[in-house]
């Protein structure tokens, strides 16, 4: 889970800000 938390800073995506939100 830490991993996917990094990936979403480095690339931001809508998708993975709204899999982050849920």
């Amino acid at each position: 889970m830490g991993e996917k938390l990094l990936s979403s800073s480095i690339r931001p995506s809508s998708r993975n800000q709204r899999k982050l939100e849920c």
